[in-house]
């Protein structure tokens, strides 16, 4: 049974400089959730700067190099998950 979260979407902002309106933020998110016809378990979003991304890259994926977006699988299978593949739920 899959670990029960207290929301399915929580945003962190960490960002010192750039502001982002989560409530508008929350709306795109629900709106291609939607549109995909699928809901969500749980989505950790956070938005920081490209130096705390460089550091969790290299904690974590041992690359020394900046990146858009981290992503982090709390799936307990190894295997990839596309939307709408039944085997995955």
């Amino acid at each position: 049974m899959p670990p029960e979260y207290p929301e399915p979407l929580s945003i962190e902002h960490d960002h010192p400089s750039r502001e982002l309106d989560a409530g508008t933020l929350r709306y795109v998110i629900q709106h291609v959730v939607d549109a995909e016809g699928t809901s969500l378990t749980h989505l950790s979003l956070v938005l920081t700067d490209h130096d705390t991304v460089r550091r969790l890259n290299q904690s974590y994926l041992d690359h020394d190099y900046d990146t858009d977006v981290l992503s982090f699988s709390l799936r307990s299978t190894s295997a990839p998950f596309h939307v709408g593949d039944e085997a995955a739920e």
